[in-house]
């Protein structure tokens, strides 16, 4: 008999489909009998990847929240150069991580970890202590 059994889950978030056809195989088994589980297994691990990334996005969320209440209006005393003026062997910024360049303005704090002179500021708003080793970081009076 030609009879065809197909199901199709398109998942929206991988782009990807899932396709489970038969009815049988050369060993008389039902496919669809067969798929049944690895579609619903699909559809859990599709249902807990959706449910980790909200509930980071939830987490996440929070975070930032108790980190703008916990802003404070300091500002840490912190002198600051062009990064072409060093000899450091530090080649990207401890806070965003980016590549310094010759016309970057820098900062490096008593405990020579070098950062964007604005990020180290805006990082100070929230904790004047060094984000490398925690050293703490004067605080303008």
């Amino acid at each position: 008999m030609d009879d065809e059994i197909k199901v199709t889950v398109h998942n929206i978030d991988s782009d990807s489909d899932i396709s489970i056809s038969g009815p049988d195989n050369d060993i008389g088994t039902n496919t669809f009998m067969v798929g049944l589980p690895l579609l619903t297994h699909y559809l859990r691990a599709s249902l807990d990847e959706r449910l980790d990334r909200e509930m980071m996005e939830i987490v996440i969320d929070q975070s930032l929240s108790e980190y703008q209440m916990n802003k404070k209006d300091q500002e840490i005393d912190i002198r600051s150069q062009l990064y072409k003026d060093i000899s450091s062997e530090m080649k990207k910024c401890t806070i965003c991580q980016t590549k310094f360049i010759a016309d970057d303005l820098i900062a490096i704090l008593e405990c020579k970890h070098v950062s964007h002179a604005n990020c180290l500021r805006e990082w100070g708003k929230y904790k004047p202590e060094c984000p490398i080793c925690r050293k703490e970081i004067p605080i303008k009076k």
